[in-house]
């Protein structure tokens, strides 16, 4: 019993770092805690550790870990929050999560939106960076 245990129980685990960082409505920071509750992301308010959500990805939780590293954070130069950077839609106002998406060329470069106050919607949009952003570890 123990040996398939032993096979089963052998999945890589998913470890969150700095692109498991998230702007809640633009402004509130919050971390990755690595738990998934199905395919939603735990993330716990990175100064109110007594404040937690579940996250959408938008991608099935192997999808997403496997497709982690082409994540980015992004975040203005001048450290404002994206609070006033909202796309009003029918369903109500977007606000960027602070972290872009890759694909595995590297080309498109899309923005991650939540719905205001409601981080099991999320979208993504294809929009440019330009000179008034920073990316990366220098976001931190």
């Amino acid at each position: 019993m123990n040996f398939l245990k032993s096979i089963f129980e052998n999945k890589p685990e998913f470890k969150p770092d700095y692109r498991d960082t998230i702007l809640y409505n633009g402004q509130i920071e919050f971390r990755a805690s690595g738990v998934f509750s199905g395919d939603l992301l735990e993330f716990i308010e990175t100064n109110n550790t007594a404040n937690k959500i579940l996250f959408n990805p938008n991608l099935k939780k192997q999808a997403y870990i496997e497709n982690h590293n082409n994540y980015d954070l992004v975040r203005n130069k001048d450290r404002k929050n994206f609070s006033t950077f909202g796309m009003t839609m029918s369903q109500g106002t977007f606000i960027p999560t602070g972290r872009i998406f890759k694909n595995q060329a590297g080309l498109d470069i899309v923005w991650e939106f939540m719905l205001k106050d409601n981080p099991q919607t999320v979208m993504f949009f294809k929009l440019p960076l330009n000179e008034n952003f920073i990316t990366g570890r220098d976001c931190k």
